[in-house]
């Protein structure tokens, strides 16, 4: 029998298993790179889908605060502005609507879900009311991402379908005590289904 044939034998099926050990750690490591490819991917959409309908919530002259003129005229529309959704009783309205605002006109595609939320001031201090813009409540712990974004708004004492006219604006910019105009906070969350 020949030593040679079979010590070089052995050195090819040891070669043989390296190579192939190499090629399976290639393989995971692209199917890796694959798997935080994609995960970046629907990180990257669901951040822009978010941020679009930010975008689209607080300056849709739909929904934001009328610039009217002393003859009640429109002269502009008021981004970050929104008509008052507290009534004067401080209580949110059950179901309240925006002005037919809808996850369409937000530029949210099917298969998310978004919800919106507005801390108010005046007599409902401190409320918080889910505005009914989507169709869904805050997500719940099944969710894994979501993004999130809150907005500094001004809620207007007037109410939807009503302007602010330019004298109370100008009050407002002054500093006047009698200013129709508060802080608040839009809070929007958007997820995939």
């Amino acid at each position: 029998m020949n030593n040679k044939g079979q010590l070089f034998s052995l050195d090819l099926i040891i070669a043989i298993a390296i190579v192939i050990f190499a090629i399976g750690l290639l393989y995971r490591q692209a199917e890796l790179f694959q798997y935080f490819s994609k995960d970046s991917d629907l990180q990257s959409e669901l951040y822009r889908i978010g941020l679009n309908a930010s975008n689209q919530l607080v300056s849709n002259p739909a929904i934001v605060c009328q610039l009217d003129d002393s003859a009640g005229n429109t002269i502009d529309f008021l981004p970050n502005c929104f008509p008052q959704v507290i009534n004067p009783a401080g209580m949110c309205p059950p179901g309240q609507q925006m002005n037919g605002v809808t996850m369409e006109s937000l530029g949210i595609p099917e298969g998310y879900g978004c919800y919106v939320e507005i801390q108010a001031g005046f007599s409902g201090a401190g409320k918080h009311c889910g505005v009914k813009v989507c169709d869904n409540q805050s997500p719940d712990s099944t969710v894994k991402n979501v993004f999130s974004i809150e907005r500094r708004i001004i809620l207007s004492k007037t109410w939807m379908g009503s302007g602010v006219s330019k004298k109370d604006f100008d009050d407002c910019i002054s500093g006047s005590s009698s200013c129709v105009l508060k802080e608040a906070t839009l809070s929007l969350q958007v997820w995939k289904e």
